[in-house]
C-alpha cells in the first residue's frame, strides 16, 4: 500500500466534533486513555490497526513515493505552489478569516486546522509514532529501530547499545558513525552554503526524514507538526510555535500563542484563543483547561501540598502528559519549556516569498536518506547476522 500517496479528508463530521469537543471542553471517547482525564481534547480519528499497514522497505523508489517530490531547487522552474492552497478547509477559512473576531470561532477555527495537520502527517505521509502505547497495544519494535536509524543519519550516538555484543552490533554501531558524515556530506553537495545544521531548518531536515521513513517520536512529530502547520500559517497569518520540555521529556506545538502578553511556561494563561497541537497524542487540546481537584494531577510524585497548590494550574502539563508516562523527575521545579523553532523563523528563510509559494517539503533530504541507505546496505550484506535487521527495512 502506497501510504505516502493516501488522501484523506477531514469530513463536515470532523468539523462537528471539533465544535462539541475542543470549544465545550469534553473529549473524543475514540481515544479515552484514561476515564478520570477530563481533557479539553479532540481525537484525529486515526486508527491504531494502521500501525500495521506500514511499509518497511528501504530502497531508492521511496524517494519517488512521496506524495510531493522531494528536488534540488533550479531557479529556472516555477516554484511549488503551497499545498494548502487546494484545500478544501483553507478554501472555506479563507474568506472568513479577516472577520474572525471572536475567540472561540477562532479557536475552533485552529483547532480543525490542526487536526487537518495530524491527519495528513499520520494518514498520507503514513508517519507512526514509535514509542506511544494506547489501550494496552505498544508500537512493533521495527518502529524504535527504524527510529534509531533516522536518528543516527543526524549524529545521535548509541541508539543500538541495547542490542547484545556480537558481530550485529558491532557492525551497525561502525555504519552509524558513518552514516552522519555520509548524509551531511551529501546535504552539503546538494544544497551548497545551507544552514540545514542549525534552526529552524534543522525541524525541517528532521520532518523530512521522519516523513522518509515513516516513525517518529514527539521531537520528530513536533517538527513534522511546525513543517506541516507553517504552511497553513503563512496563509492565514497566524503563529505556530515548536516547543520542548526542558525538565521533562516531551515536544509538542502551540498554534496561535501572544509572545507579547503571555507566560511560555503557564499555558492556563495564555490567550483564549490559542490552540495546543500535540502530534505525537494525536490531539487539539485546549490550553485554558486547569486542574480543579487535588486528584487531578497524575504524577505519583507529588506530595499533597503540591496537589493543592495546582488547582488552577495547567491540565496538559500536570494530568494530560502524566497519563502517558510524561513527567517531572523534580516535582519540586516547575515544567521548564523553551521555543526550538517557530512558522516566522522558518518563513524568515523565504524573503520575498508569497504565501502561496511558500513550499518547505522541496529539499534534498529524501534524495541523500537514499545515498545513504545504498552505502549502509551494501555494507551489512555482509554481516550475515545483520539479515534480519536488514529485512525490517
Amino acid at each position: 500500500m502506497d501510504l505516502f500517496r493516501r488522501w484523506v479528508h477531514v469530513t463536515f463530521f470532523a468539523g462537528l466534533l471539533l465544535r462539541l469537543y475542543l470549544v465545550s471542553g469534553l473529549r473524543d471517547p475514540d481515544v479515552e486513555m484514561e476515564e478520570t482525564r477530563q481533557a479539553t481534547h479532540m481525537d484525529t480519528g486515526m486508527k491504531e490497526d494502521r500501525d500495521t499497514h506500514m511499509d518497511i522497505e528501504m530502497n531508492e523508489d521511496r524517494a519517488t513515493q512521496m506524495d510531493i517530490e522531494m528536488k534540488e531547487e533550479d531557479p529556472n522552474v516555477q516554484p511549488l505552489p503551497n499545498p494548502v492552497v487546494e484545500d478544501p478547509l483553507y478554501l472555506q477559512l479563507k474568506f472568513r478569516w479577516p472577520f474572525q473576531s471572536q475567540t472561540h470561532i477562532r479557536k475552533e477555527a485552529l483547532g480543525q486546522i490542526c487536526l487537518r495537520v495530524m491527519q495528513k502527517v499520520h494518514n498520507v505521509y503514513g508517519v507512526k509514532v514509535a514509542n506511544l502505547c494506547k489501550r494496552g497495544r505498544c508500537p512493533p519494535e521495527e518502529f524504535g529501530i527504524r527510529l534509531q536509524y533516522k536518528r543516527a543519519l543526524l549524529g545521535e550516538k548509541g541508539g543500538f547499545d541495547y542490542l547484545a555484543e556480537g558481530p550485529l552490533k558491532m557492525a551497525l554501531s561502525s555504519v552509524t558513525a558513518q552514516m552522519a558524515p555520509f548524509f551531511a556530506q551529501c546535504m552539503d553537495r546538494k544544497i551548497p552554503g545551507s544552514n540545514w545544521r542549525s534552526q529552524p531548518n534543522w525541524s525541517v531536515v528532521s520532518a523530512a526524514l521522519a516523513r522518509f521513513y515513516g516513525v517518529g517520536n514527539c521531537g520528530e512529530m513536533a517538527d513534522l507538526a511546525l513543517t506541516e502547520a507553517t504552511h497553513w500559517a503563512a496563509l492565514l497569518g497566524f503563529s505556530v510555535e515548536s516547543l520542548g520540555g526542558v525538565n521533562y521529556d516531551h515536544a509538542w506545538t502551540v498554534f496561535n500563542r501572544d509572545p507579547a502578553a503571555t507566560n511560555l511556561w503557564q499555558p492556563a494563561q495564555w490567550n483564549d484563543d490559542a490552540v495546543i497541537c500535540d502530534n505525537w497524542l494525536g490531539e487539539a487540546i485546549d490550553p485554558k483547561g486547569v486542574i480543579t481537584n487535588i486528584n487531578q494531577p497524575r504524577n505519583p510524585n507529588l506530595t499533597p501540598m503540591q496537589r493543592l497548590e495546582l488547582i488552577g494550574h495547567s491540565n496538559y502539563l500536570h494530568e494530560i502528559m502524566p497519563s502517558v508516562s510524561v513527567m517531572r523527575t523534580d516535582t519540586a521545579v516547575p515544567h521548564t519549556t523553551r521555543i526550538s523553532a517557530t512558522s516566522q523563523q522558518l518563513l524568515d528563510q523565504l524573503p520575498g516569498t508569497k504565501a502561496e509559494d511558500v513550499y518547505l517539503w522541496n529539499n534534498p533530504t529524501a534524495e541523500c536518506a537514499v545515498e545513504t541507505d545504498r552505502e549502509v546496505s551494501k555494507y551489512l550484506q555482509q554481516i550475515p547476522q545483520a539479515a534480519p535487521w536488514l529485512r525490517i527495512f
